[in-house]
């Protein structure tokens, strides 16, 4: 399956140049036409969020390793709503992604799965 998606030039991590532009419709300063104090969070959020995004279409996230279904759905929601320019949503997919890899990073129950236990599930 691996073979068709590289054949198609699809992958997960190559579908978020997709949502990229849709970044730059909702948030003009995106694109540096704003004094800087305007450009710095938007643009450190939006980072953020399409780091959430690519890694919860990947499955993979760097530091929490390997990511089940439900917490994939959780990382790509909170990464769309980084996408969003208020700073409302900005606060609500920060908190969403932090708990979540606080929970994941340091809770006792849970661990990251590795990357040889989670292949083919999910």
């Amino acid at each position: 399956m691996a073979e068709e998606k590289e054949k198609n030039g699809v992958n997960e991590v190559g579908a978020v140049i997709y949502f990229i532009p849709f970044f730059f419709v909702f948030n003009p300063a995106l694109v540096l036409q704003a004094p800087l104090s305007e450009i710095v969070f938007p643009l450190l959020t939006a980072g953020v969020g399409v780091f959430l995004i690519s890694g919860s279409l990947e499955g993979y996230l760097q530091g929490l390793g390997s990511q089940r279904l439900p917490s994939r759905i959780w990382f790509l929601s909170s990464g769309l709503l980084l996408a969003v320019p208020e700073w409302r949503t900005d606060l609500v997919g920060l908190g969403m992604a932090g708990f979540l890899a606080g929970w994941q990073f340091w809770g006792k129950n849970s661990r990251p799965v590795p990357a040889a236990e989670y292949e083919g599930e999910l």
